[in-house]
């Protein structure tokens, strides 16, 4: 029996860019939803999680009522909320930050003016700790058309537009980790493979905060070993 996977994972929180077109995900395209229904879902999605936007296919018949569908909808509504609990404990955070980095140049300063030449010595304050969520997503597993796709891109669209500030990415997985192998192969010679996945890593968070992996499965060691330092 054929299964496939999906993952859902949300990294440390970067800067987001807005995309200016709503691009329909594969899982909805196959629906044939009108364009009117089809905003309806992003709009409902985006309010008040997948959750809404799967009950709002169903209502309108889109959908039949699924048990196993609503069951795995929960947790990325789940997803969805710690998605934006996080943007926002991570906005917080930089505040803080910035005004402990301040802080600590204002002591040094200080110190320099009162002839202590050894900074070092100077006191500083413990730095503010980011956040560190128990969970940073959720992971579907099942047989081939069970919905597990068009409940992620449901979940995805409620990001589309860096709408709350906050923009998902799609990807499949294989392409993905091709993409971070050349990468990685680009800059041997210039850096490690640890400094590499971390290039990587900052440019992926630069344009997305949350990462949908359609068909997730590591079948070597040698990617799981590069996923565990990227995700890292």
């Amino acid at each position: 029996m054929r299964t496939s996977q999906q993952r859902i994972l949300l990294p440390a929180l970067c800067h987001a860019r807005a995309c200016a077109t709503f691009l329909l995900p594969p899982g909805l395209t196959r629906l044939n939803l009108p364009p009117d229904v089809v905003e309806k879902v992003r709009v409902a999605s985006t309010d008040g999680g997948p959750d809404a936007a799967l009950r709002f296919l169903v209502g309108q018949g889109q959908l039949r009522a699924n048990f196993a569908q609503a069951n795995a909808i929960s947790k990325l509504q789940d997803a969805w909320r710690l998605a934006h609990t996080l943007h926002a404990e991570v906005a917080e955070w930089r505040i803080a930050r910035e005004a402990w980095e301040a802080r600590c140049a204002k002591l040094r300063s200080e110190a320099q003016e009162a002839d202590d030449k050894d900074s070092k010595d100077v006191i500083i304050p413990p730095a503010p700790q980011p956040p560190n969520p128990q969970t940073q997503g959720c992971y579907f597993w099942g047989d081939v058309g069970a919905g597990k796709s068009l409940l992620m891109d449901i979940f995805c669209c409620g990001f589309e537009g860096g709408t709350r500030g906050l923009k998902a990415k799609r990807l499949h997985f294989h392409d993905f980790m091709l993409t971070v192998h050349q990468h990685v192969c680009a800059l041997r010679g210039v850096c490690n493979t640890r400094e590499a996945l971390h290039r990587f890593a900052s440019d992926l968070a630069d344009n997305a905060e949350v990462l949908c992996f359609d068909e997730f499965q590591l079948t070597n060691i040698a990617d799981v070993l590069i996923i565990k330092l990227l995700f890292e």
